[in-house]
C-alpha cells in the first residue's frame, strides 16, 4: 500500500525493445532463472512445514524478475498496474480468508480440518511466495529514473 502511495516517476528499467541483448546476459538468465524457480519452489515446499519459506522462496523469485527485467526478457510495469495490484494483494487475502474461513468453519482461526492442515498451508504459502515476489521485483522496476549527467531529468 505504501509504494502505491508514493509517485515516483518513469521507470528507470528501459523496455526491452530498447535492450540490446547481450549474449553472457542472455546465458545468464537462461541458466539462473531456472535454478532460481527450481530452489523458490523448494523453499516453499520447505516453508510448509517449518519455519520461513514465503519470503526467502518470494526473494529469490524477485532476484530472478529483476535479472529478466535487467536482461531485457521481461517487460518493465508499474505499481498502479491492475496485474500488479492483484499480485500484490493476493497473498494477504489468501491468508486473511483462510483465517476468517476456518474462524467461521472450526470456532479458531487457522484451526485446519483435520488432516488437511498441510495443504492449507502449502497453498497459503504458494500465494504469499507469488505475492512477495512481485512486490520485491516491482520495487526494482518501478523506481524513478535518476537525473541525466547534464543535470536534467532523465
Amino acid at each position: 500500500v505504501a509504494v502505491w502511495a508514493v509517485e515516483r516517476g518513469r521507470a528507470a528499467v528501459p523496455p526491452p525493445a530498447s535492450v540490446a541483448r547481450e549474449p553472457v546476459l542472455a546465458t545468464l538468465v537462461g541458466w539462473i532463472v531456472p535454478l532460481a524457480v527450481i530452489a523458490a519452489i523448494y523453499l516453499t515446499w520447505l516453508g510448509s512445514h517449518g519455519p520461513g519459506g514465503a519470503f526467502q522462496a518470494g526473494a529469490l523469485l524477485a532476484g530472478a524478475g529483476v535479472l529478466l527485467l535487467a536482461a531485457g526478457f521481461a517487460r518493465p510495469y508499474r505499481s498502479n498496474s491492475a496485474g500488479m495490484r492483484l499480485f500484490a494483494s493476493a497473498g494477504l487475502l489468501t491468508f486473511a480468508g483462510a483465517a476468517l474461513y476456518t474462524a467461521v468453519a472450526s470456532g479458531a482461526m487457522l484451526r485446519y480440518p483435520a488432516g488437511a492442515g498441510y495443504w492449507w498451508i502449502l497453498g497459503i504459502e504458494a500465494v504469499l511466495t507469488v505475492s512477495i515476489a512481485a512486490i520485491l521485483a516491482e520495487q526494482f522496476a518501478d523506481v524513478p529514473a535518476g537525473p541525466s549527467p547534464a543535470g536534467e531529468e532523465a
